[in-house]
């Protein structure tokens, strides 16, 4: 689960400042955006993954999916996680196909907040897990803050990674090496902070 937590807001963040830069015209929907979607792409694959790997009954998902209760986090989460990738693809085509570039921006307006929900979703899933006082006693603005800074947080550094070569960075390996461990280092420190808070609340006695 801790994984899927830092996949699915690494996916976001990426996405969503790539986009804010876009919209705000300080950086053109060019290559180096596209190796970005396809990376975000690829992260929000292997979160499908995970998520269905960390069901003790795979199939059930899929049952879920099919025959979805709207009340449910899983199912708005999971429906959610499809629109964002739907999305995603749909950026792709436009720009492969050779479309009006202002058509990114349009779609942008409606992806960033999927994205966004992609991101923080898990705090108000987490709301509904019964009788766990430590998730059931969290507020909607602390689950929107923590889910909304882990995703700037996990997005924010492949991003910086992926824009050195706008910067002037990318001159040498030393920089951008440099900032690859970095991002590893943050991955690893935020997957273990947010397993060791899973475990935390699953320890906790049921009220």
């Amino acid at each position: 689960m801790a994984g899927y937590l830092v996949t699915k807001s690494a996916a976001a963040g990426l996405y969503i400042l790539m986009m804010l830069g876009v919209i705000s015209g300080y950086l053109p929907f060019d290559e180096m955006i596209v190796i970005g979607l396809l990376a975000s792409i690829a992260l929000l694959g292997l979160t499908g993954l995970l998520l269905v790997k960390d069901l003790d009954k795979p199939m059930r998902f899929i049952y879920v999916m099919l025959r979805p209760n709207w009340s449910s986090w899983l199912v708005r989460g999971g429906y959610t996680l499809g629109a964002f990738g739907a999305a995603m693809t749909a950026h792709l085509a436009i720009y492969f196909l050779g479309l009006p570039s202002q058509w990114h921006i349009w779609l942008a307006f409606a992806a960033i907040p999927l994205a966004w929900l992609t991101a923080t979703y898990t705090g108000w899933l987490f709301k509904q897990a019964k009788g766990r006082e430590m998730w059931a006693n969290r507020s909607d603005w602390e689950i929107a803050l923590t889910g909304t800074g882990e995703m700037l947080l996990f997005g924010g550094l492949p991003f910086i990674l992926l824009e050195m070569n706008n910067w002037g960075l990318a001159t040498s390996y030393t920089i951008p090496l440099l900032v690859a461990i970095i991002l590893g280092v943050v991955y690893w420190k935020g997957y273990n902070h947010i397993l060791h808070g899973l475990r935390k609340a699953q320890m906790e006695p049921l009220i």
